[in-house]
């Protein structure tokens, strides 16, 4: 026994390993392979805490990641990518280099992980050098040979080239001539290196006939043409050069006018551009009129904006659905005001829709109103955990009937990718969600904002205790003595939760205000006696309100120094003194308990 039990007292801790892919692959944990991917995802079950190694495969795709386990959970994502080819080069020349990507690599020479395409290189050796281009495919390895007789072919291309720019040399003048010719005999002493039949008989009957007499005579001709044309030019040269200087210099007295004009029309126009200001507009047009460079783009945004303008300001006085439609229906994605039309339009058909919306979402508006937030002194058990009472003023606000759904918030879950909370067995569907942290609920609180347009939140301690009460101050919602007909508590020990609007409601018509499982505030939460910041305020928010003025807050949330977050209404294993109205505890916000949920609250748009 004791030998067993120190086997598992040193025992890692195991947890969970979820993996998302890209594509569907092998996946293997520190070189073993456990399986293939389904949906492009992977589960690895009981792994030890610790450093890891995950790889995903394909015939054409890669990855590896290093992991370090230090949670229950841990959600990694592997992204594939395709495997990169080789480029080996094999040479007979002695010395043989090659270049590729910026590197020089001796000869013979693998070089792997090329990813896919066409690239140049550079092979050098003892008295040569040409560069050639080499293409790579995926999972395959090319193979280029440096041989003899392809350096050889290589010097033929370069002459070839040298020969072909030598014939398309331009023979306008006696120099040019001359030039070329050069060029040719350089071509000649080269060309017994390589094997060029037929071409050096082109080389050797084209140079023949150049340095014939009719060629000496045709050069000496176009000399003589163009001796005779330099003497013609001569006398008038001195003429043009005046005329040129005079034209030059009215020129550029011209230019640097119009520069400076164009200098300072640019800068007013750009300033323009980068305010999209309508004053700035006018003020370009003002200061260079129609000879502005930019007359047409300038004069047709000022009218646009003005009529822009006006039609925004008809909009904001009617104040309706058509008119901000009619407006952003003409303008489009260049209207002046978009974004404040499309936030006032949205306002507004959030406005209209709401009855509709609180419907579909089984929420009930709760009227404003006043009371006395706490227990009573007559109340049994209680401390200053909820004490003494405060006098509370609430704005009317929108609550949902129930709380919030395994079937509710896994829709949630599957559309961001969290990770499904555990049901503990009891079942999910129309089960209150539990095993939920403040954070998720926080999170699931924006999800559905950003789905319905509405400011979906969690209710404040003060608005929660104000919607069980339902204008009741007795110790439960329906009375002073525990109903399970109200309540799914601890009393009879059922042991789990219930689904939602099992037992009957509250005068609101709000079910599961007491028991079934805790609700998660927004409210900091401390306990009475833990030492804060402050002495006279420290612990719950009865006190924190006591700062307010003749004992009076206005929707107040209590927002204290510590982390813990409100816990409100007690659960399924709880007593019945933690059910009461009044009842009040707190969790970090990271929490994740069995008997802990939340329901969500609404501000009425104005």
């Amino acid at each position: 026994m004791d030998n067993e039990g120190s086997h598992n007292a040193v025992e890692k801790p195991r947890g969970v390993v979820n993996v998302t892919t890209n594509m569907n692959c092998t996946i293997s944990l520190d070189g073993q392979e456990a399986g293939l991917t389904e949906d492009a995802a992977f589960s690895f079950q009981d792994v030890p805490f610790g450093r890891h190694v995950l790889e995903g495969a394909t015939h054409r795709h890669f990855t590896s990641k290093e992991i370090f386990l230090s949670l229950p959970i841990l959600n990694v994502k592997l992204v594939l990518e395709e495997r990169g080819g080789a480029l080996t080069i094999e040479s007979e020349m002695d010395d043989c280099q090659v270049g590729i990507e910026g590197e020089s690599h001796e000869c013979p020479a693998t070089i792997d992980n090329l990813k896919r395409g066409v690239y140049p290189i550079t092979i050098s050796g003892d008295g040569f050098r040409f560069t050639d281009k080499v293409r790579i495919q995926n999972n395959q390895t090319t193979i280029y040979r440096v041989t003899q007789q392809l350096v050889k072919e290589k010097e033929k291309e370069a002459v070839l080239r040298h020969y072909q720019h030598a014939l398309q040399m331009p023979e306008v003048t006696l120099r040019d001539r001359k030039r070329k010719v050069s060029a040719l005999d350089e071509i000649l002493l080269n060309e017994n290196r390589f094997d060029l039949a037929e071409g050096i008989e082109t080389h050797r009957r084209l140079v023949q006939a150049i340095r014939q007499e009719e060629f000496a005579t045709e050069t000496m001709t176009k000399a003589i043409q163009v001796e005779k044309l330099r003497k013609k030019k001569k006398y008038g040269l001195m003429f043009s050069i005046i005329a040129l200087v005079l034209v030059v210099a009215v020129a550029i007295a011209v230019i640097l006018t119009r520069s400076s004009r164009n200098r300072h029309d640019e800068q007013a126009y750009r300033k323009a551009l980068q305010s999209s200001a309508l004053i700035d507009y006018q003020d370009y047009l003002k200061g260079f009129g129609k000879s502005a460079n930019h007359f047409s783009d300038a004069r047709a945004f000022v009218d646009r904006a003005e009529r822009d303008e006006q039609q925004f300001n008809r909009a904001k006085v009617s104040n309706t659905i058509a008119s901000f439609q009619h407006y952003l229906a003409e303008f489009g994605q260049k209207a002046y005001h978009r974004k404040e039309a499309e936030r006032e339009l949205t306002k507004l058909i959030v406005k209209r829709d709401f009855p509709a919306t609180m419907k579909k979402m089984d929420m009930v508006v709760v009227p404003g109103g006043s009371y006395f937030m706490g227990a009573s002194p007559a109340e049994k058990g209680n401390s200053d955990n909820n004490q003494p009472q405060v006098w509370v003023k609430i704005n009317p606000f929108a609550i949902c009937q129930h709380e919030v759904t395994f079937d509710e918030f896994d829709a949630f879950c599957r559309e961001t990718g969290t990770t499904l909370p555990n049901d503990a067995r009891f079942g999910r569907g129309k089960r209150p969600v539990i095993n939920v942290s403040w954070s998720m609920a926080m999170d699931y609180c924006q999800w559905l904002s950003e789905k319905s347009g509405l400011a979906v939140r969690l209710p404040s301690e003060a608005e929660w205790e104000f919607s069980c009460r339902a204008s009741r101050m007795s110790i439960f919602f329906w009375g002073n003595q525990m109903d399970s007909r109200y309540c799914v508590s601890g009393r009879k020990r059922r042991g789990s939760t219930r689904p939602v609007e099992s037992t009957l409601p509250n005068d609101l018509h709000l079910y599961d205000m007491s028991g079934n499982v805790y609700e998660w505030c927004s409210d900091r939460y401390q306990d009475p006696f833990s030492p804060g910041k402050n002495e006279k305020y420290r612990g719950s928010s009865y006190r924190f309100f006591q700062k307010y003025e003749k004992n009076e807050s206005q929707n107040p949330v209590f927002k204290a120094w510590g982390d813990r977050r409100v816990l409100r209404g007690g659960s399924y294993k709880s007593s019945d003194f933690s059910c009461t109205s009044s009842h009040r505890s707190g969790a970090l916000p990271e929490t994740k308990r069995n008997d802990v949920g939340f329901r969500i609250a609404i501000t009425i748009p104005e």
